[in-house]
């Protein structure tokens, strides 16, 4: 079953944000088209942000609630790269926000046949549907390398 998209209108701009993992992050003005990528400052350990909210609470770390530490899940990472070093970005109008440097931009018809060929293999019921979706993201995603 082949789905069609509804017609995007003129007014509509598109713009997104690629955040590390923000604590009160709120929404950021665009032209239309442009991906920010924010000056996210320096890393904050979990573990002193959970010790400093227990503090909060008037308690103290490990003596009235204990920290534990689980390890790495499945899919987790010690480090997120928000851009990289191929992609570049310029400044804004906010010297914490910048706008990364898109080399692909899509018509909307190019961009249609792209999400057409991806829900084809979502529906795909056959046995080899698994390699044919890998194979669409080698071809449509910059930087894809899974196996």
């Amino acid at each position: 079953m082949t789905r069609i998209l509804p017609p995007i209108l003129p007014a509509t701009r598109f713009m997104s944000v690629r955040f590390g993992n923000v604590l009160g992050s709120k929404g950021k003005r665009g032209q239309g088209g442009e991906v920010f990528v924010l000056d996210m400052g320096e890393p904050v350990k979990i573990v002193h942000i959970a010790e400093e909210l227990i503090r909060l609470h008037g308690l103290e770390p490990n003596r009235d609630i204990d920290i534990q530490f689980t390890g790495l899940r499945p899919g987790e990472k010690l480090f997120e790269e928000i851009l990289t070093s191929e992609e570049g970005a310029d400044a804004s109008c906010h010297e914490k926000i910048f706008i990364a440097r898109n080399s692909l931009k899509y018509t909307m018809p190019e961009l249609t046949a792209i999400l057409a060929e991806f829900s084809a293999a979502i529906q795909d019921p056959s046995p080899d549907s698994d390699e044919k979706m890998k194979q669409l993201l080698r071809k449509h995603v910059k930087h894809y390398d899974r196996s």
